[in-house]
């Protein structure tokens, strides 16, 4: 008897749906998705732009997002040396590997969502690694289909912010959503190498060895330390 129920089990779990699979800790990242009336956001632009009145900056109105992504990603590259560099690799990697689907299991690692009355939230996206080097990339159809080439944009910049984040410790999108808002509201790299370092200084998105630039110099991340009022601290060498 014993053995027929755990038989069962065994067949129950190896039937489970490979999307349902990828919805728990082995993905540990979800992005997320607004619709209202029809109309489709990525949750992090949509929380920047409609709940915090913020707006985004994109450069250009491309209508291609990864030409948007690589804006973002720029705007940053002469002053977060180490940092842009992996996003770009990491893009790369979405772009060859991000595949479409027609319904994701909800993936709830980011708690306190505010939404607008008469919209909806809904899974858009999941990713988790394959292997070291490679990870796969999950997106809601419809979603795609739907989304504004910012969308897009701010969609493929939270799951490449994430695997950084992953490898760092992150199992959650807390922390990649605040510092995926940062990237795409600042308008100028001058005004916002603070903005973004301190961010991620605090949210503990910086990894050892990693090389920024400051005032025209070269140094370790773990000697510069932005303060909330972006006045520059640098411990000494």
């Amino acid at each position: 008897m014993f053995n027929k129920i755990r038989l069962l089990i065994v067949c129950f779990l190896l039937s489970a749906p490979f999307h349902a699979q990828a919805g728990g800790d082995h993905v540990g990242n979800g992005g997320d998705g607004v619709v209202c009336a029809g109309k489709y956001y990525f949750y992090d632009l949509y929380e920047l732009e409609k709940v915090e009145g913020q707006k985004a900056h994109f450069r250009n109105t491309s209508a291609n997002p990864y030409e948007l992504v690589e804006n973002i990603l720029k705007r940053q590259s002469e002053y977060d040396l180490s940092f842009t560099t992996k996003l770009f690799q990491y893009l790369a990697d979405f772009q060859a590997n991000f595949e479409l689907v027609s319904e994701l299991e909800d993936v709830d690692d980011n708690p306190g969502k505010t939404i607008l009355q008469g919209c909806e939230l809904f899974q858009a996206a999941i990713s988790y690694p394959i292997n070291s080097n490679k990870w796969a990339y999950l997106v809601d159809k419809a979603a795609w289909d739907n989304y504004a080439p910012e969308d897009k944009a701010a969609l493929i910049l939270h799951e490449i912010i994430y695997r950084l984040g992953s490898e760092l410790g992150h199992t959650t999108s807390a922390s990649v959503k605040k510092i995926n808002k940062v990237m795409m509201a600042i308008e100028t790299p001058v005004g916002s190498s603070c903005t973004l370092l301190h961010s991620r200084q605090v949210l503990k998105m910086v990894y050892p060895g990693e090389k920024v630039k400051i005032h025209g110099e070269i140094r370790d991340v773990s000697r510069v330390y932005y303060t909330p009022d972006c006045k520059r601290s640098l411990y000494p060498n």
